[in-house]
């Protein structure tokens, strides 16, 4: 707009004056509307909405999140509840890096906190490959005198937690272009009883709407 403005100013001052006509700048409108398309393009792979960011999101896609749940374990004659996330690889996929991230107590500010869980690094990933990933474990109790103790995160017992709370895991894929994030919610809840901690998981496609909102 401002090209074709200052082009019609000038030739207004050619036409009055009876000087040289001036040669429409189509370079100048043609690289204005190179930036003008680079910027709504941009704008619309920003927006969650976009098709074309979906579509782009669709083909960078690493694997399925086959399922999420609380898995029974029994380790030297002590159960367990592990919450087990399985992925299935889409395709044949070289050095696949792996990333789980812990955001734990997400609706209480000053108890927020960060980390990185564990890193995992897969040479070829082929086909239908499954890998299964423990993010949270949950001791249950096994007799009256003895208490079922803290939950803790992954398999490593010295990262205990207090047992309650609403927290967000993310996991992170990632092979050269391609690129794949999916967020799981974890909500448990303390139970003074002698029974295990109550505990709610959310992820995958059925959930995403919602998973969005705690998505940090």
């Amino acid at each position: 707009m401002l090209a074709l403005v200052l082009w019609f100013g000038q030739q207004w001052i050619i036409d009055d004056i009876n000087t040289k006509y001036i040669e429409f700048p189509w370079r100048y409108l043609f690289l204005a509307l190179l930036i003008f398309m680079l910027g709504v393009a941009y704008a619309d792979l920003l927006s969650k909405y976009s098709k074309l960011g979906s579509w782009i999101r669709t083909k960078r896609r690493i694997f399925d999140v086959d399922h999420f749940v609380l898995a029974s374990s029994v380790t030297e004659e002590k159960p367990y509840l592990k919450a087990t996330c399985a992925l299935k690889f889409i395709k044949s996929i070289k050095n696949v890096k792996v990333s789980v991230q812990i955001t734990s107590h997400v609706t209480v500010e000053h108890a927020k906190d960060s980390f990185i869980l564990f890193q995992d690094e897969i040479g070829t990933a082929e086909p239908n490959l499954t890998k299964k990933y423990v993010f949270a474990t949950f001791p249950r109790q096994y007799s009256k005198s003895v208490g079922a103790g803290y939950p803790y995160w992954g398999e490593d017992q010295s990262r205990q937690w207090a047992g309650d709370g609403t927290h967000v895991i993310t996991l992170k894929a990632r092979s050269f272009l391609r690129y794949q994030e999916e967020h799981f919610l974890m909500s448990a809840i303390r139970n003074p009883g002698g029974g295990p901690e109550p505990v709610l998981l959310f992820g995958g496609s059925e959930s995403k709407k919602y998973m969005e909102v705690y998505a940090p």
